[in-house]
């Protein structure tokens, strides 16, 4: 059972693996530095996320095509970004938001009662080689991101012009009487696109200097 725990957490919790030693610095954006520890163990997270997803079609082919290695600097590139604008809204995240999301991830749940086993808490992590106090910091870390990009996101709003279109490619691909009620909500599309407008200005504005040869 602690075996398919520990699967499970690998995969689903991303971050993984903890050493005290010095790690060479792969990557810097303005003044923070991404290790190349941090690098190895986010690159071996997507490898093992896109060998779940492809099965026997993962191959170094794929990954290639996939350019997995700067897809995964960019998304710790990106992580930074979004962490030093979320300080820079003076955005926090509360000990009842930390706690409350790891309570709720299954992989810290007794399987009887779906209820939070410290115990089993700390045998996950000591399994994966995370104290306590790393994980929580990367916790922590990602709900700020998410609240941040919920900031940006919610800032977004359709407009009338927007909506028309919407009802108009939906007549052409159903006509007859159709209810406003019905029509698939163009508001995603468009907060993901501001989403990327935002990033694309965050990396516009910073120092961002990746070493190449170390990927």
């Amino acid at each position: 059972i602690m075996l398919v725990i520990v699967v499970t957490f690998v995969i689903t919790m991303g971050w993984f693996g903890f050493s005290g030693e010095e790690s060479p610095t792969i990557a810097r954006v303005d003044d923070r530095p991404i290790t190349s520890a941090e690098y190895e163990r986010t690159y071996r997270n997507y490898e093992r996320f896109y060998r779940d997803m492809f099965k026997e079609q993962f191959n170094a082919d794929l990954i290639k095509q996939l350019d997995l290695k700067h897809m995964v600097i960019n998304a710790l590139v990106e992580r930074e970004l979004w962490l030093k604008t979320a300080r820079r809204m003076n955005l926090t995240v509360t000990s009842r938001e930390l706690a409350d999301t790891i309570a709720a991830m299954k992989a810290f749940q007794q399987e009887k009662n779906g209820r939070f086993d410290p115990e089993l808490y700390r045998q996950v992590l000591a399994a994966n080689h995370v104290t306590p106090e790393t994980f929580e910091s990367s916790q922590r870390d990602e709900l700020l991101v998410a609240k941040v990009k919920a900031v940006v996101g919610d800032s977004t709003a359709v407009s009338g012009p927007e909506w028309e279109e919407v009802r108009a490619r939906q007549a052409a691909q159903n006509p007859g009487p159709t209810s406003d009620a019905t029509l698939p909500s163009p508001l995603p599309q468009k907060q993901e696109r501001v989403l990327r407008a935002y990033m694309d200005y965050l990396r516009r504005a910073a120092v961002v200097d990746i070493q190449e040869k170390m990927l």
